[in-house]
């Protein structure tokens, strides 16, 4: 049996459009099919009989050449043939009969294409779209057959998507169809699908009305379901392909998102991060494979964060799109199926993007959103005993310490949520439970520190101040995790409070500094030193007086210092 390939489609179709060129556009003449069947002086038959006729031609030739350049197929008997062709073409019952099945309907993909933009043409889109649904959708499982109608499928697409157009929402309904197979069939067929998708997307889309940019058709030019369809067809290519597929759909989704701009503002960024987790899940993957995953959601976040000139869309569509690869990178931090470097490689890209100043643009209801929403599930979960593993203590290290970075870098903006102080110590509950749940050393100096960072700076920034809504909930906060904790802000604080002040106290310094010119001149009257050296009994009293007056000055100088 012969298995279809893309290139032999492709010669059908040179061939197709060598016959539209020597074939005259219309013919009337009723009965050609039986003089096709019998030859040219066959007397023509009833214009009743030409189904049956039409049947007969396909089931006795198989010149598809004999079909292709017949003058009457542009006719008004077109459709008894195409009827006659889409009969011959369902799904055999038999193995046996599934290369004569999958000949009938490759001849039935060429009289689409040759007839475009002839009379009939809607009338045969019609019938051929509603064929290949009937022929998709009900496929048992994957055969030479089934691969053929996928191939076909594919053909289809990329005339319609090289023509343009209107022509662009069929290449959308084929696409679609080919989603809607059914799981097992689609998973054994992947290895042609990424070769029929490598084969689609240097397709380039001239721009239109309804893409202001250049670029791949299948992402610039088609509509939103077969945007969605060729992701999806994608990441079946990441999640169930061979090796080889694999490779091939992992260069694909490089190429896809590199667009990842124009897949922002299409509103299918979830639906790209979707075939990267694919990919990144895939069996093939692997710590490398994973981590570069990481690496083309980030990019999808950069895309989205920073959107190409000429793209309009909005600060919350942005942060939308932002959100959906900040999502999927969080969901490689807690699978605990990868590999623990892959997971901490995740983490890293899931701080970098957070912390880039392209998010900048997020207000503070955003990022508190992202802290309830993302941070704090995936804190909880970093905490399960499924990814207790013998890294656990470096997980949480990291964990925590992106909370705390995040919580500084944001703060300006989280300060102005009307919800801060809820905030501020779930942040503070979340980190003391990391403490508390691991007798690690690292985490032991870690959040109590990073505590006291976050502290200070809501200090300094006016935010943590005697009398605010948060002042006394956070002490009491602060103890739980570390009764020492709450003393050492006080100190750091007090002592901030007294540098501020120590400014202030500088006019009574002069007052100071005379007293201590008038000092020294009083302790310098007795001079023993050199005589004692001379005498072999020195009298140390008077010495010691002399010396007491000479400390004074120099121990208010060094409290003067510490108190500046």
């Amino acid at each position: 049996q012969r298995r279809c390939k893309l290139h032999d489609v492709i010669a059908l179709d040179q061939l197709a459009s060598s016959a539209r060129k020597q074939a005259p556009k219309q013919q009337t003449t009723s009965g050609w099919l039986s003089s096709l069947i019998w030859g040219s002086d066959a007397a023509g038959g009833n214009e009743e009989d030409e189904d049956d006729e039409a049947q007969r031609c396909v089931q006795d030739h198989c010149d598809v050449r004999a079909l292709l350049e017949c003058p009457a197929a542009y006719g008004p008997s077109l459709m008894h043939l195409v009827k006659a062709l889409a009969n011959g073409s369902t799904y055999p019952k038999a193995a046996a009969e599934e290369a004569r099945a999958a000949f009938m309907l490759d001849v039935l993909t060429k009289m689409l294409l040759l007839n475009e933009g002839g009379p009939q043409a809607k009338d045969v889109w019609a019938l051929v779209s509603a064929h290949l649904g009937e022929l998709l959708l009900p496929l048992p499982h994957a055969s030479p057959f089934a691969e053929h109608a996928v191939v076909n499928a594919f053909t289809l697409s990329a005339h319609y998507l090289s023509s343009g157009g209107e022509a662009l929402s069929l290449a959308s309904e084929l696409l679609c169809l080919v989603c809607t197979m059914k799981d097992e069939v689609l998973q054994e067929l992947t290895d042609t699908i990424a070769a029929c998708l490598s084969k689609l997307l240097p397709i380039r889309a001239d721009v239109t009305a309804a893409s202001a940019t250049a670029g791949p058709a299948l992402l610039c030019a088609l509509n939103a379901r077969g945007v969605d369809a060729v992701l999806r067809i994608l990441a079946l290519c990441g999640q169930h392909g061979h090796k080889k597929c694999y490779v091939r759909g992992f260069e694909l989704l490089g190429e896809v998102v590199r667009w990842g701009a124009v897949l922002a503002a299409r509103h299918h960024t979830a639906a790209c991060a979707t075939a990267v987790l694919a990919f990144a899940c895939s069996p093939h993957a692997g710590t490398e494979g994973a981590a570069h995953c990481a690496e083309l959601l980030h990019d999808l976040f950069a895309a989205a964060a920073s959107p190409s000139d000429g793209v309009a869309m909005t600060a919350d569509e942005r942060w939308a799109s932002c959100r959906a690869a900040l999502d999927a990178v969080a969901q490689l931090c807690r699978d605990a199926s990868l590999p623990a470097g892959a997971r901490h490689h995740a983490t890293t890209v899931l701080q970098r993007a957070a912390l880039s100043p392209l998010a900048d643009f997020a207000s503070g209801a955003a990022w508190a959103a992202l802290f309830r929403e993302l941070l704090f599930p995936l804190l909880s979960d970093l905490l399960s005993e499924k990814l207790a593993t013998t890294d656990a203590d470096e997980t949480r290290v990291r964990a925590s310490t992106l909370l705390a970075k995040l919580f500084l870098q944001r703060l300006g903006a989280l300060s102005q949520y009307g919800e801060f102080v809820h905030l501020w110590l779930q942040t503070v509950d979340v980190l003391e439970r990391y403490m508390t749940a691991s007798d690690s050393e690292t985490l032991h100096e870690v959040i109590p520190e990073a505590l006291k960072n976050m502290t200070l700076v809501m200090a300094h920034l006016g935010v943590f101040r005697e009398g605010a809504p948060l002042w006394e909930p956070t002490w009491e906060a602060l103890a739980r995790v570390d009764p020492q904790l709450g003393d050492d802000i006080r100190a750091k604080l007090n002592a901030a409070a007294s540098a501020a002040a120590g400014p202030q106290q500088q006019p009574a310094a002069p007052a100071a500094s005379t007293e201590e010119q008038q000092q020294p001149a009083a302790s310098t009257e007795p001079q023993p030193t050199t005589a004692a050296t001379e005498q072999p009994q020195p009298q140390p009293q008077p010495q010691e007086a002399a010396e007491k007056p000479a400390e004074q000055p120099a121990e208010e100088v060094r409290q003067a210092e510490a108190q500046q």
